[in-house]
This record gives C-alpha cells, sequence and structure tokens, in this order.
C-alpha cells in the first residue's frame, strides 16, 4: 500500500511499513514510532452493481461503532474500495467490532451493542468536536492500473509535482489498482498546455473518472 497526500497546509504519506527505510533513504528523517504503525483493515462491498462513490452508509455505520469504542481510525477510500487505518494495539478489537457488525447486519441496531471500553483512550464525549470546512475547489477522482501509469506519466508529474491544486492531491494505490483525486483546474490546465498528456489519462481513466466532487476538512 502507499498513499500521497498533499494539502495546502503540507503533505502526508502512508506506506507498508517494509518500504520504510527505502523511504527514509530518499526524503529523509522518518520517524518509526508506536503512534505512527497502523493495521489496514479492507472492506470488501460485495455489489457488482454499484461502485463505492454509489453507496451511502457503510463508512458511517461502521466507524459510528468503532467511536462507540473509542478506538480512532484513519480512513482511506477509493472509487471501488475503502480501507480503515488503526493503531496496531487496537487491530483485534476493531476487526472484531466490525466483523460484529456484518454479521448482526440484518437486524436492527442497538445502541447498547457495544463493548465496553478497555483502549485507555478518552470517551468520545470528551472529544474536540471538528471544525467542517468545504474546500473551493472542484474534485476529479479516476481509478487507473498499474500497467498504465506509464502512458499518463507526464500527467501524474504535472499534477503531482509540476502543478499540483492548492487544496487537495492524492494517490493511493494497492494490490494494483491506482485511485487519483485532483482539482479539476489542474486538469483543465493540463488540457490547456498538454492537450496530449490530458487526452492520455483521460483515456487510461476512462469511464472511471467522475468530476463535481469537493471535499470536506474536518480540523480538530
Amino acid at each position: 500500500m502507499f498513499s500521497f497526500s498533499l494539502v495546502d497546509s503540507g503533505c502526508c504519506f502512508l506506506l507498508d511499513e517494509s518500504y520504510a527505510e527505502t523511504f527514509d533513504a530518499i526524503v529523509g528523517s522518518f520517524v518509526k514510532s508506536g503512534s505512527q504503525i497502523y493495521t489496514c483493515l479492507y472492506i470488501h462491498e460485495c455489489s457488482t452493481s454499484r461502485r463505492g462513490s454509489e453507496v451511502a452508509g457503510t463508512l458511517s455505520t461502521l466507524t459510528a461503532q468503532l467511536a462507540q469504542n473509542a478506538l480512532p481510525v484513519l480512513s482511506m477510500t477509493t472509487i471501488a474500495r475503502n480501507f480503515l487505518l488503526v493503531h496496531e494495539q487496537h487491530a483485534t478489537k476493531a476487526l472484531s467490532i466490525l466483523q460484529s457488525i456484518i454479521e448482526k447486519k440484518t437486524r436492527k441496531s442497538d445502541p447498547q451493542a457495544a463493548s465496553s471500553d478497555n483502549s485507555g483512550l478518552p470517551p468520545c464525549a470528551e472529544l474536540r468536536t471538528p471544525q467542517l470546512v468545504v474546500l473551493p475547489p472542484s474534485i476529479c477522482i479516476c481509478t487507473l492500473a498499474l500497467k498504465e501509469l506509464h502512458v499518463c506519466a507526464h500527467a501524474l508529474i504535472w499534477m503531482l509535482q509540476l502543478k499540483p491544486g492548492k487544496y487537495l492531491t492524492h494517490v493511493f494505490e494497492m494490490g494494483g489498482e491506482v485511485s487519483l483525486m485532483f482539482e479539476s483546474e489542474s486538469l483543465d490546465e493540463l488540457a490547456m498546455h498538454h492537450p496530449e498528456s490530458a487526452a492520455a489519462l483521460l483515456a487510461a481513466a476512462g469511464t472511471t473518472l467522475e468530476r463535481d466532487w469537493r471535499a470536506v476538512r474536518m480540523n480538530e
């Protein structure tokens, strides 16, 4: 797994622990500590007729139960897949809770069903309420296969390095699938200055390209 997010306040990398040493050699100091090591839980939606971008409620249902157990998560979502990152020491408990939810999916949700909190983390009521901000730009999302990256190399360099969006640019790769999120203006500028490069990206993205998404930033 590899993830790169570029926002107005800086950038964030998520990658397999096995790549940490290589990453450290390329970009400099990369501090490894317990607070930075996570376990990834893959949530596979079995629908053959709808993509993840067309399904509502999956993450809210699952993360609500984790919140009741005071288990913090990082959510990583692509068009087709959902991933939750949990601290390594909480992985077994989180997976047990999620599996229990899935097993009971045909029953009415019971707000008293959450197990007692043994995590040592603060109760949810004591957590600060995040400030929500809708970011200005329109966002495009699409999926590429690894084999298509070479034909999109210029477009990717343009949007990730040369002319990245001011508010949000995101790349996520796992299992041969690459998910891109980028500002529409970046694609428009690419089409204006390098139409062949933009055409190559659009051809590789095909019907997976979706426009007119908006990003909500949570400032905690």
